[in-house]
């Protein structure tokens, strides 16, 4: 809630992006230290026993996530139904992991949030009669990343890391791409260009539609990948 606060506020005030990242920073500092926190990475499918993290590090891993991640999907949100088809395949791809992992709960909000984006791409499918908005976004983003830490965990309680990786690749390659190329240009991460995915899909004669397809088709391939994956491991 406290994250569509920010992103609702944004729509109408235009906070500056410095002072919507200091508040997200703090509200993420906020849910680790209620609980919500990546605390082991388990690579022991890789025959490398489990990483515990130190208290700094749970702080640091968590908050650069939960933040990222929100951030990411919102970066999304440059055409007509993109965020929300590609929010709508990682929530039904943590919706299969949880049900490996039989975690009821779980299960429940996930149902809950993949019937909102159904009805809201009803009326956000190209062309779209209402948008998303940042408040949308960090709504749905703050989700996906909370869920990325609460899902693939087993009934060990081990964090299966490379889970919410793969479903939300997409997301977190777009941003590293874009934030590291303003960068190596001597420019603000938060300068606004033309780099995004869907902006250099469009730059290639690709139209808004056809972009937001082929997008969502790699999401769902990736999807794919993560069932695959669900048959090696263990429930517990």
């Amino acid at each position: 809630f406290l994250f569509f606060l920010i992103g609702f506020t944004d729509d109408i005030f235009s906070l500056s992006a410095v002072i919507r990242l200091v508040i997200q920073i703090v509200i993420a500092l906020w849910a680790w230290n209620m609980g919500l926190r990546i605390d082991n990475i388990d690579i022991s499918w890789l025959d490398i026993p489990k990483i515990e993290l130190t208290t700094f590090l749970s702080s640091l891993i968590t908050t650069l996530w939960l933040v990222g991640i929100t951030n990411a999907v919102n970066w999304l949100d440059g055409l007509d139904g993109l965020a929300a088809g590609i929010s709508l395949i990682s929530f039904v791809g943590y919706l299969v992991t949880a049900i490996h992992f039989q975690q009821l709960f779980i299960c429940l909000i996930l149902t809950g949030l993949i019937g909102t984006i159904l009805a809201f791409l009803k009326y956000n499918k190209h062309p779209s009669r209402i948008m998303m908005g940042d408040g949308g976004a960090y709504f749905y983003g703050f989700y996906l990343a909370i869920l990325g830490i609460l899902t693939p965990i087993n009934g060990s309680q081990n964090f299966q890391f490379f889970i919410p990786l793969i479903i939300l690749f997409i997301p977190i390659a777009d941003m590293a791409f874009v934030i590291l190329s303003r960068i190596f240009q001597n420019k603000s991460p938060f300068y606004p260009d033309r780099r995004h995915l869907h902006h250099r899909l469009i730059n290639r004669g690709f139209n808004s539609q056809k972009t937001v397809l082929i997008i969502c088709f790699a999401s769902l391939s990736l999807f794919c990948l993560v069932l695959i994956l669900l048959g090696f491991l263990p429930k517990n």
